[in-house]
């Protein structure tokens, strides 16, 4: 049946599943089924996927206003409360994996924040996530280091267990300095700097 409703295709040549690990065939089999499982209005719904012998096209919800670093770049630094409206709707997401999953999303950033035609917030790029649960439903630390070091929490980049719920939070909390300040609370080319800065509170 059709709907005429426009979604968003992720389209993936196979061949390049073998480049790195990031990009290996569990990975995309991780951000699959994890993505598959996730009902919440604010994150972004993935509908199928369609393979073929060469391609993997995953195909989800549109997100027809673009996301939330192409925002803060256009207009600037928001008023506070705009920033708490979308703030709120991070969170909101966020706590539903947490708290319905023990999920993780260990890649949370601007560039990963949604709005579709509503403006409401989807949250979107599932590839880095991990259950921190084990079968007993008890807290697990996590160990890999994974996203961008600019949102990462310091824990993360002194290679320290963590927890994964926590590290969200800080990646969220990264994003909202983002948009009621206009720029980065630690930012430098050096990744080394970078990290200092991060575990020092500089």
């Amino acid at each position: 049946e059709t709907t005429n409703e426009k979604v968003a295709i992720k389209y993936i040549k196979k061949q390049e599943l073998f480049i790195n690990e990031m990009s290996s065939p569990e990975a995309l089999s991780n951000e699959i089924n994890n993505h598959k499982m996730l009902f919440h209005n604010n994150i972004a719904r993935i509908y199928c996927t369609i393979e073929t012998n060469t391609t993997i096209s995953i195909v989800t919800e549109y997100c027809s206003n673009g996301d939330l670093i192409s925002k803060v770049i256009e207009q600037g630094k928001f008023d506070e409360v705009t920033a708490c409206n979308i703030f709120a709707q991070i969170i909101n997401g966020l706590e539903y994996m947490h708290s319905e999953y023990g999920l993780a999303h260990r890649d949370m950033k601007p560039e990963n924040v949604l709005f579709d035609r509503l403006n409401e917030v989807k949250l979107c790029d599932f590839g880095l996530c991990k259950f921190y649960n084990d079968d007993n439903n008890q807290m697990q630390l996590l160990t890999t280091p994974c996203g961008s070091p600019i949102y990462a929490a310091p824990e993360m980049l002194m290679n320290k267990p963590y927890n994964g719920d926590l590290i969200d939070i800080w990646s969220a909390g990264i994003t909202l300095y983002v948009m009621v300040a206009g720029k980065l609370p630690f930012d430098d080319e050096n990744i080394q700097s970078l990290i200092h800065k991060i575990t020092k509170g500089v």
